[in-house]
């Protein structure tokens, strides 16, 4: 009986800390080089006019210094879409969305990495 009150006890406390790691490692994307990947958003403000309302872009830092900032367009209703295709062959990228609307939480200081891999495929031009 002690047995099964100590795992009622300490089961909820494990789950939570073991969900806890495997949340932070599905923000962690993985890709081949030239490979797009899209990242989506959504905006928690309604624009009237997506397209003049506001401006959007996600910064990509690779550890070795390199920077690109990728514009984000509007894909219908609240959804915003940024694409990116790692130039480096290796490496973690680690990104941060930003917005011309700082009260907007669904566009603005989302954060993530991408750990990019040699590619692997048979493409003679890539």
């Amino acid at each position: 009986m002690k047995k099964i009150i100590s795992l009622l006890f300490f089961l909820p406390a494990w789950l939570f800390l073991a969900n806890s790691c495997i949340s932070d490692k599905a923000d962690i994307l993985i890709i081949e080089q030239w490979n797009e990947l899209e990242l989506t958003f959504h905006s928690s403000v309604d624009y009237d006019n997506p397209y003049t309302d506001v401006d959007f872009q996600v910064e990509f830092i690779h550890a070795s210094g390199e920077k690109l900032i990728r514009p984000g367009f509007w894909d219908g209703d609240n959804t915003w879409k940024v694409r990116f295709a790692s130039p480096v062959d290796t490496g973690e990228w680690t990104w941060q969305s930003s917005a011309s609307n700082p009260d907007d939480p669904g566009l603005n200081g989302k954060k993530g990495k991408i750990i990019c891999q040699p590619y692997s495929g048979n493409n003679d031009l890539i």
